[in-house]
């Protein structure tokens, strides 16, 4: 985003916008998503006119042709950007996938090129799927109903999601976007102690769950595995092994959530490849 500028960073948001609305539903992650994206955009207005357009399930006109003076080079990592985005829901519908080639073909890729970054895709919605099947969950499962936590089951549900965050090296975008979620806390100390250890890159220990259902406490685990895909193989061997046994999941998922993540390594490093290699017509 940052490489881009004003006019191009609208145009971007756009066709993320088109991503998002590509399936003909608007799921929270998705906005969730989108709202990080949009908080890097320099123009302020234009940024919550955008995320109100996304909230509001309206459909977007969008122009997928590349402006005038972007880069060429740029191209393949909005591509690579806008198949992550398609893959929040954890679901890649036929209408998505015919939104990304119509892009691919905007954006002038080769053929090979473009079968590689549809192939990437498919390896990320496989990695995504097998996390819910280590949570025993479906698709579309729901998140954390955070309504129906006690304050004490919701200051467990942010320390977990903290931990799951900070075990690595999370992004400015990341870590605001979990200080802003904190808002669930309704006891200001709370809050400010916990925005802290985001602040500060700390890690809370896990503590035992405060009498959770076992349903909500496997959508909280969703939560934080899908965080943990994000942190650059930062986690330990005894943080795994801490976070199978406060959430009840048999010892031998340990091992088995240390190889998803060695595969999350290697498709967000095929992703960052794919990314740097771009092929034209």
């Amino acid at each position: 985003m940052k490489q881009l500028l004003p006019a191009q960073q609208l145009w971007f948001a756009r066709l993320c916008i088109g991503a998002i609305q590509a399936d003909g539903v608007v799921r929270l992650s998705e906005f969730e998503y989108f709202s990080r994206l949009a908080s890097l955009l320099s123009a302020t207005q234009e940024r919550e006119e955008l995320v109100k357009q996304v909230e509001s399930g309206e459909p977007l006109s969008v122009e997928i042709k590349p402006p005038a003076g972007l880069a060429r080079e740029i191209l393949p990592q909005i591509f690579v950007e806008l198949g992550r985005i398609c893959l929040v829901d954890d679901n890649l519908s036929a209408t998505e996938t015919t939104y990304l080639r119509k892009i691919s073909q905007a954006f002038g890729f080769s053929p090979i090129y473009e079968a590689q970054l549809m192939d990437w895709c498919l390896e990320g919605l496989n990695w995504r799927q097998d996390r819910l099947d280590l949570c025993g969950l479906t698709p579309h499962r729901g998140r954390v109903p955070v309504h129906q936590l006690s304050q004490s089951q919701r200051i467990w549900y942010a320390e977990l999601l903290i931990s799951a965050l900070n075990q690595g090296h999370p992004t400015r975008m990341e870590m605001s976007f979990l200080q802003g979620a904190l808002g669930f806390l309704e006891d200001p100390a709370q809050r400010a102690r916990l925005s802290r250890m985001i602040d500060q890159g700390e890690r809370p220990e896990l503590g035992e769950v405060p009498q959770i259902k076992p349903e909500f406490i496997r959508l909280a685990l969703a939560e934080a595995l899908a965080l943990l895909g994000l942190s650059e193989g930062g986690q330990t061997a005894g943080y795994l092994a801490r976070l199978v046994q406060v959430t009840g999941l048999p010892k031998e998922r340990v091992e088995e959530i240390s190889d998803w993540l060695d595969q999350g390594l290697q498709w967000t490093a095929t992703g960052r490849d794919l990314a740097q290699c771009g092929e034209f017509v």
